[in-house]
């Protein structure tokens, strides 16, 4: 049996996530030729397929079809709803960077002072357009409550006490990671 189409299948969407999860540099430049190396593997896989279909091994031939399969759904997926892909990308991204920057941020909460209310702590998470964060940020959240998926009026005073001035402006958006985590908008209008 092959099995380096089944691998490569796996393989090619996590390389390309992790190069989508470096410094932008690092993505803008390592973009094309993962995508250009994830296409050709596929190319290289038909012809293999087409190769064993010939020679009748009805095995190996279907062994070569997920990675150009994969290829031709993300394909799809991009070219009908990129807003999806790109939503798709962007989470996978986040989430992969949090999962292994993870140790950092609970050393860090671990050490915050004991308060009245719950224990929030706000990391700078990523500049969201390249301009040096001032057309607006992303925040990574630890919120032991949970309170900053509320609305704001429904939050309560402890933890607008507890928040600090990085989550009193107009949050665009709170996205939940996983546990306490979140993903959170932040404005310009600060």
């Amino acid at each position: 049996m092959i099995y380096w189409p089944i691998v490569l299948t796996f393989l090619w969407p996590l390389a390309f996530i992790a190069i989508l999860s470096g410094p932008l540099g690092f993505a803008v430049v390592g973009i094309w030729p993962a995508l250009s190396l994830w296409g050709l593997s596929a190319a290289l896989a038909v012809i293999f397929a087409v190769d064993f279909t010939f020679k009748r091994d009805w095995l190996r031939a279907s062994a070569m079809l997920p990675l150009p399969l994969t290829v031709v759904l993300a394909i799809v997926i991009a070219a009908f709803n990129i807003d999806f892909a790109v939503y798709v990308i962007n989470r996978a991204r986040d989430d992969l960077q949090l999962l292994v920057t993870l140790p950092t941020y609970s050393r860090e909460i671990s050490n915050l002072p004991h308060q009245e209310g719950p224990r929030i702590a706000t990391f700078l998470w990523r500049d969201l357009n390249g301009f040096g964060l001032a057309f607006g940020y992303e925040f990574l959240v630890y919120d032991e409550s949970d309170e900053i998926a509320l609305p704001a009026e429904r939050r309560s005073a402890d933890w607008k006490k507890n928040a600090g001035s990085d989550l009193e402006c107009k949050l665009t958006g709170v996205y939940h990671a996983f546990g306490h985590y979140y993903f959170v908008g932040h404005g310009v209008d600060c």
